[in-house]
Protein backbone atom coordinates (compact mmCIF):
# COMPACT_ATOMS: atom_id res chain seq x y z
CA UNK A 1 0.00 0.00 0.00
CA UNK A 2 2.89 2.31 0.85
CA UNK A 3 4.64 1.59 -2.48
CA UNK A 4 1.51 2.72 -4.49
CA UNK A 5 1.50 5.52 -1.67
CA UNK A 6 4.36 7.21 -2.94
CA UNK A 7 4.89 5.90 -6.56
CA UNK A 8 7.25 3.24 -5.58
CA UNK A 9 5.62 0.11 -7.23
CA UNK A 10 8.25 -1.68 -9.59
CA UNK A 11 7.86 -4.38 -11.82
CA UNK A 12 8.44 -7.70 -10.10
CA UNK A 13 10.83 -9.25 -12.29
CA UNK A 14 13.41 -6.58 -12.04
CA UNK A 15 15.72 -7.69 -9.21
CA UNK A 16 15.91 -4.15 -8.33
CA UNK A 17 11.98 -4.52 -6.38
CA UNK A 18 14.18 -5.41 -3.81
CA UNK A 19 15.39 -2.21 -3.14
CA UNK A 20 12.53 -0.42 -3.38
CA UNK A 21 10.43 -2.63 -0.72
CA UNK A 22 14.14 -2.39 1.57
CA UNK A 23 13.94 1.53 0.87
CA UNK A 24 9.88 1.31 1.92
CA UNK A 25 10.74 -0.45 5.29
CA UNK A 26 13.23 2.10 5.91
CA UNK A 27 11.15 5.01 5.44
CA UNK A 28 8.55 3.42 8.02
CA UNK A 29 8.20 4.29 11.48
CA UNK A 30 6.71 3.04 14.43
CA UNK A 31 4.21 5.90 14.26
CA UNK A 32 3.22 5.45 10.49
CA UNK A 33 2.70 1.75 11.44
CA UNK A 34 0.12 3.41 13.54
CA UNK A 35 -1.05 5.78 10.33
CA UNK A 36 -1.49 3.07 8.24
CA UNK A 37 -3.19 0.58 10.96
CA UNK A 38 -5.44 3.10 11.41
CA UNK A 39 -6.00 3.76 7.54
CA UNK A 40 -6.69 0.10 7.16
CA UNK A 41 -9.59 0.26 9.81
CA UNK A 42 -11.00 3.29 8.00
CA UNK A 43 -10.77 1.27 4.60
CA UNK A 44 -13.65 -1.15 5.64
CA UNK A 45 -15.77 2.22 6.37
CA UNK A 46 -15.33 3.86 3.11
CA UNK A 47 -12.88 1.83 1.02
CA UNK A 48 -9.29 0.98 -0.09
CA UNK A 49 -9.36 4.08 -2.47
CA UNK A 50 -9.31 6.57 0.38
CA UNK A 51 -7.18 4.40 3.11
CA UNK A 52 -3.62 6.32 2.48
CA UNK A 53 -5.54 9.09 1.18
CA UNK A 54 -3.45 11.51 4.32
CA UNK A 55 -0.71 9.47 4.52
CA UNK A 56 2.38 11.88 4.04
CA UNK A 57 5.94 10.93 2.36
CA UNK A 58 8.69 10.64 4.43
CA UNK A 59 9.97 14.04 2.80
CA UNK A 60 9.94 16.32 0.19
CA UNK A 61 11.13 14.76 -3.27
CA UNK A 62 11.65 11.15 -1.49
CA UNK A 63 10.33 9.55 -4.74
CA UNK A 64 12.65 10.85 -7.35
CA UNK A 65 15.50 10.71 -5.15
CA UNK A 66 14.43 6.81 -4.22
CA UNK A 67 13.42 6.48 -8.16
CA UNK A 68 17.81 7.86 -8.60
CA UNK A 69 19.00 5.51 -6.48
CA UNK A 70 16.76 2.30 -7.79
CA UNK A 71 18.36 3.25 -11.41
CA UNK A 72 22.07 3.36 -10.35
CA UNK A 73 22.37 0.22 -8.95
CA UNK A 74 23.92 -2.78 -10.47
CA UNK A 75 22.31 -6.05 -9.45
CA UNK A 76 25.12 -8.52 -7.57
CA UNK A 77 24.50 -12.44 -9.11
CA UNK A 78 26.79 -15.36 -7.91
CA UNK A 79 28.45 -16.51 -11.03
CA UNK A 80 28.54 -20.38 -11.16
CA UNK A 81 31.92 -21.64 -11.62
CA UNK A 82 31.25 -25.11 -10.88
CA UNK A 83 31.77 -27.29 -13.12
CA UNK A 84 30.15 -30.20 -11.27
CA UNK A 85 27.32 -31.78 -13.34
CA UNK A 86 25.54 -34.07 -15.94
CA UNK A 87 28.64 -35.09 -18.17
CA UNK A 88 25.97 -36.70 -21.14
CA UNK A 89 22.91 -37.52 -22.21
CA UNK A 90 22.50 -41.78 -21.67
CA UNK A 91 22.10 -42.28 -25.32
CA UNK A 92 25.13 -43.90 -26.82
CA UNK A 93 25.14 -42.93 -30.93
CA UNK A 94 27.42 -44.61 -33.80
CA UNK A 95 28.88 -42.48 -36.51
CA UNK A 96 27.73 -43.54 -39.99
CA UNK A 97 28.01 -41.39 -43.73
CA UNK A 98 24.44 -40.55 -45.03
CA UNK A 99 23.15 -40.87 -48.65
CA UNK A 100 25.22 -37.44 -49.23
CA UNK A 101 28.10 -38.58 -47.71
CA UNK A 102 28.07 -36.15 -44.30
CA UNK A 103 29.04 -37.95 -40.64
CA UNK A 104 26.03 -38.63 -38.88
CA UNK A 105 25.36 -39.34 -35.73
CA UNK A 106 22.80 -42.99 -35.45
CA UNK A 107 21.07 -44.22 -32.63
CA UNK A 108 17.67 -46.46 -31.99
CA UNK A 109 14.39 -45.35 -30.67
CA UNK A 110 11.00 -46.82 -30.37
CA UNK A 111 9.22 -46.46 -33.22
CA UNK A 112 5.60 -45.13 -31.27
CA UNK A 113 8.20 -41.71 -30.88
CA UNK A 114 7.67 -40.92 -34.16
CA UNK A 115 5.17 -38.46 -33.73
CA UNK A 116 5.47 -36.06 -37.57
CA UNK A 117 6.83 -36.48 -40.82
CA UNK A 118 9.87 -34.92 -39.79
CA UNK A 119 10.78 -37.51 -37.36
CA UNK A 120 9.96 -39.97 -40.44
CA UNK A 121 12.44 -38.27 -42.48
CA UNK A 122 15.42 -39.25 -40.07
CA UNK A 123 14.82 -42.99 -40.51
CA UNK A 124 18.06 -44.51 -41.96
CA UNK A 125 16.64 -47.12 -43.72
CA UNK A 126 15.54 -45.50 -46.89
CA UNK A 127 12.65 -48.38 -47.75
CA UNK A 128 11.52 -47.97 -43.78
CA UNK A 129 11.58 -44.60 -43.98
CA UNK A 130 9.39 -44.07 -47.13
CA UNK A 131 6.81 -46.40 -46.14
CA UNK A 132 6.78 -44.56 -42.71
CA UNK A 133 6.10 -41.17 -44.70
CA UNK A 134 3.36 -42.65 -46.28
CA UNK A 135 1.44 -42.69 -43.07
CA UNK A 136 1.25 -39.00 -42.87
CA UNK A 137 0.71 -38.21 -46.03
CA UNK A 138 -3.00 -36.28 -45.55
CA UNK A 139 -1.44 -34.86 -42.43
CA UNK A 140 -3.26 -36.88 -39.66
CA UNK A 141 -3.20 -35.76 -35.86
CA UNK A 142 -1.61 -37.37 -32.91
CA UNK A 143 -4.40 -39.97 -32.55
CA UNK A 144 -4.47 -41.26 -35.82
CA UNK A 145 -0.77 -41.48 -36.05
CA UNK A 146 -0.35 -43.60 -33.17
CA UNK A 147 -3.09 -45.70 -34.45
CA UNK A 148 -1.24 -46.20 -37.58
CA UNK A 149 2.22 -46.76 -35.67
CA UNK A 150 -0.04 -49.50 -33.96
CA UNK A 151 -1.14 -51.25 -36.74
CA UNK A 152 2.11 -50.33 -38.87
CA UNK A 153 4.30 -52.78 -36.07
CA UNK A 154 1.71 -55.05 -36.00
CA UNK A 155 1.96 -56.17 -39.56
CA UNK A 156 5.53 -55.71 -40.14
CA UNK A 157 7.03 -56.93 -36.42
CA UNK A 158 9.07 -53.54 -36.42
CA UNK A 159 9.37 -52.03 -32.94
CA UNK A 160 12.59 -49.48 -33.03
CA UNK A 161 13.73 -47.84 -36.00
CA UNK A 162 17.33 -46.46 -36.26
CA UNK A 163 17.37 -42.47 -37.10
CA UNK A 164 20.55 -40.37 -37.71
CA UNK A 165 20.53 -36.42 -36.77
CA UNK A 166 23.46 -33.88 -37.09
CA UNK A 167 25.00 -33.76 -33.67
CA UNK A 168 28.77 -33.14 -32.37
CA UNK A 169 29.58 -35.88 -30.65
CA UNK A 170 32.07 -36.70 -27.44
CA UNK A 171 34.19 -39.62 -29.09
CA UNK A 172 34.54 -42.36 -27.30
CA UNK A 173 37.98 -44.64 -27.96
CA UNK A 174 38.68 -47.97 -27.25
CA UNK A 175 42.43 -48.52 -25.96
CA UNK A 176 44.06 -48.52 -29.92
CA UNK A 177 42.31 -45.12 -30.28
CA UNK A 178 39.45 -46.80 -32.66
CA UNK A 179 36.48 -44.51 -31.92
CA UNK A 180 33.73 -46.85 -30.80
CA UNK A 181 30.56 -44.78 -30.05
CA UNK A 182 29.52 -40.89 -29.24
CA UNK A 183 27.87 -39.66 -26.77
CA UNK A 184 26.12 -36.07 -26.81
CA UNK A 185 27.02 -33.89 -24.50
CA UNK A 186 24.34 -32.53 -21.63
CA UNK A 187 25.96 -29.29 -21.01
CA UNK A 188 28.62 -26.99 -21.15
CA UNK A 189 30.87 -25.45 -18.58
CA UNK A 190 32.06 -22.20 -19.45
CA UNK A 191 33.25 -20.48 -23.19
CA UNK A 192 36.82 -19.08 -23.64
CA UNK A 193 37.42 -15.75 -25.58
CA UNK A 194 41.07 -16.23 -27.14
CA UNK A 195 43.42 -13.87 -29.14
CA UNK A 196 44.09 -15.30 -32.82
CA UNK A 197 47.33 -14.33 -34.43
CA UNK A 198 45.63 -11.68 -36.53
CA UNK A 199 44.76 -10.01 -33.07
CA UNK A 200 41.04 -10.97 -33.37
CA UNK A 201 39.29 -12.63 -30.74
CA UNK A 202 37.95 -16.16 -31.25
CA UNK A 203 35.61 -18.40 -28.92
CA UNK A 204 35.81 -22.31 -27.96
CA UNK A 205 33.13 -23.60 -25.50
CA UNK A 206 33.92 -26.39 -23.38
CA UNK A 207 31.85 -29.01 -22.88
CA UNK A 208 31.32 -30.16 -18.74
CA UNK A 209 32.36 -33.33 -19.93
CA UNK A 210 35.62 -32.36 -20.98
CA UNK A 211 36.02 -29.71 -18.47
CA UNK A 212 35.74 -32.81 -15.78
CA UNK A 213 39.34 -34.97 -17.64
CA UNK A 214 42.36 -35.17 -16.40
CA UNK A 215 43.56 -32.50 -17.72
CA UNK A 216 40.36 -30.63 -18.10
CA UNK A 217 41.75 -27.52 -19.94
CA UNK A 218 43.37 -29.12 -22.49
CA UNK A 219 41.16 -27.33 -25.08
CA UNK A 220 41.99 -26.28 -29.02
CA UNK A 221 42.91 -23.08 -27.84
CA UNK A 222 45.48 -24.17 -25.17
CA UNK A 223 46.97 -26.97 -27.97
CA UNK A 224 47.17 -23.78 -30.24
CA UNK A 225 49.05 -21.83 -27.96
CA UNK A 226 46.49 -19.48 -28.46
CA UNK A 227 46.45 -16.48 -25.41
CA UNK A 228 43.30 -16.56 -23.38
CA UNK A 229 41.18 -13.29 -23.25
CA UNK A 230 39.00 -14.46 -20.44
CA UNK A 231 37.03 -17.63 -19.46
CA UNK A 232 32.98 -16.54 -19.30
CA UNK A 233 30.97 -19.47 -17.13
CA UNK A 234 27.28 -18.72 -16.85
CA UNK A 235 26.09 -15.87 -14.29
CA UNK A 236 29.07 -14.22 -14.56
CA UNK A 237 28.75 -10.16 -15.49
CA UNK A 238 30.20 -8.52 -18.67
CA UNK A 239 30.50 -4.38 -19.32
CA UNK A 240 29.85 -4.05 -23.06
CA UNK A 241 31.01 -0.25 -23.67
CA UNK A 242 32.99 2.22 -22.89
CA UNK A 243 32.72 5.27 -20.08
CA UNK A 244 28.60 6.67 -20.10
CA UNK A 245 27.67 4.17 -22.87
CA UNK A 246 28.96 1.30 -20.25
CA UNK A 247 26.11 -1.46 -19.80
CA UNK A 248 26.36 -4.32 -17.74
CA UNK A 249 24.85 -7.92 -18.65
CA UNK A 250 24.54 -11.43 -16.82
CA UNK A 251 25.58 -14.36 -18.65
CA UNK A 252 22.08 -16.48 -19.35
CA UNK A 253 23.74 -19.19 -21.46
CA UNK A 254 26.46 -20.09 -24.31
CA UNK A 255 27.47 -22.19 -27.28
CA UNK A 256 29.34 -22.43 -30.10
CA UNK A 257 26.93 -21.20 -33.09
CA UNK A 258 25.41 -18.32 -30.98
CA UNK A 259 27.96 -16.96 -28.78
CA UNK A 260 26.98 -15.74 -25.42
CA UNK A 261 23.64 -14.83 -24.24
CA UNK A 262 22.75 -12.13 -22.41
CA UNK A 263 20.10 -10.63 -20.02
CA UNK A 264 20.57 -7.12 -18.66
CA UNK A 265 21.97 -7.29 -14.61
CA UNK A 266 18.70 -6.52 -13.53
CA UNK A 267 16.10 -8.49 -15.24
CA UNK A 268 14.45 -11.39 -13.13
CA UNK A 269 11.89 -14.11 -13.15
CA UNK A 270 11.85 -17.14 -15.58
CA UNK A 271 13.92 -15.83 -18.30
CA UNK A 272 13.63 -18.94 -20.52
CA UNK A 273 10.14 -18.07 -20.07
CA UNK A 274 9.70 -14.38 -20.33
CA UNK A 275 12.03 -15.10 -23.60
CA UNK A 276 9.30 -17.27 -25.24
CA UNK A 277 6.47 -14.61 -24.47
CA UNK A 278 5.40 -12.44 -26.98
CA UNK A 279 3.99 -10.39 -24.66
CA UNK A 280 7.06 -9.68 -22.71
CA UNK A 281 9.61 -7.26 -23.86
CA UNK A 282 12.36 -8.80 -22.55
CA UNK A 283 14.04 -10.88 -24.95
CA UNK A 284 17.56 -12.38 -24.90
CA UNK A 285 20.46 -11.31 -27.24
CA UNK A 286 23.52 -12.90 -28.15
CA UNK A 287 27.10 -11.73 -29.40
CA UNK A 288 29.65 -14.11 -30.96
CA UNK A 289 33.76 -12.94 -29.99
CA UNK A 290 34.40 -10.50 -32.71
CA UNK A 291 31.22 -8.52 -31.60
CA UNK A 292 32.17 -8.73 -27.55
CA UNK A 293 35.85 -6.93 -29.09
CA UNK A 294 34.13 -4.60 -30.83
CA UNK A 295 32.05 -3.73 -27.29
CA UNK A 296 35.21 -3.81 -25.23
CA UNK A 297 33.94 -6.61 -23.97
CA UNK A 298 35.23 -7.42 -19.94
CA UNK A 299 34.39 -9.59 -17.09
CA UNK A 300 33.20 -7.09 -14.01
CA UNK A 301 32.43 -7.91 -10.33
CA UNK A 302 29.64 -6.41 -8.30
CA UNK A 303 30.26 -6.65 -4.28
CA UNK A 304 27.01 -7.07 -2.21
CA UNK A 305 26.87 -2.65 -1.78
CA UNK A 306 26.51 -2.55 -5.35
CA UNK A 307 29.48 -1.31 -6.37
CA UNK A 308 31.37 -2.29 -9.78
CA UNK A 309 35.16 -3.50 -10.26
CA UNK A 310 35.35 -2.83 -14.11
CA UNK A 311 38.54 -3.37 -15.24
CA UNK A 312 38.33 -1.46 -18.33
CA UNK A 313 37.87 -2.83 -22.11
CA UNK A 314 40.06 -5.22 -23.58
CA UNK A 315 41.76 -4.73 -26.68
Amino acid sequence: MLRGKWGLNKNRNDHRHHAVDAAVIAATDRGLLQKVARAAARCEQEGAAHALRDMPVPWNGFRDEAQECFQRIVVSHKPDHNVLGRLHKDTAYGQELNSQGKLVAVHRVPLASIGKASDAKKIRDLHLREQILELFKDEPNSVTVKQRLEEFSGRTGVRRVRVEEVLTLILIHDSTGTVYKGLDGDSNAFVEIFRTPDGKWGQEVVSTFTANRPNPFDTDRQRKSLPLIMRIYKDDLLALGRKEERRIYRVAMFSQNQGVTLAAHNEGGNLKNRNKNKEDLFKYFSKGASALQKDGARKVSVDILCRVRDPGPRT
